[in-house]
């Protein structure tokens, strides 16, 4: 199979997108043998931007409730977004690596 330079697509920079699932899991579920610590739980973002049909995940740090820290990526995230739930939309940007990763500032 062949690929030319016309194969390639403009995608922008910023986008939209909606959270479409939360899990609980552990980091070695996520990150495998690349996890520092393996057993600590994150929360896995799911989001999706339905008019580009791109799906991705972003990860952040479980807190127990009440004791979510303001600088941190899940308390950025609060901040900016409201209650971290299904169907809200959230801001991406395209890093250097071309992923998007959710905006928190």
């Amino acid at each position: 199979m062949e690929y030319e330079k016309k194969d390639i697509i403009d995608m922008p920079e910023f986008i939209k997108g909606v959270i479409v699932g939360l899990d609980e899991l552990k980091a070695k579920e996520v990150f495998g043998e690349k996890a520092n610590d393996p057993n600590k739980k994150i929360i896995q973002i799911t989001w999706e931007n339905s008019d580009l049909n791109i799906t991705g995940t972003d990860q952040v740090n479980w807190y127990e409730k009440g004791k979510v820290l303001p600088r941190s990526k899940l308390g950025k995230l609060i901040t900016k977004y409201g209650q971290l739930k299904v169907g809200v939309v959230v801001s991406l940007l395209q890093n250097k690596e071309g992923f998007y990763k959710i905006v928190l500032e």
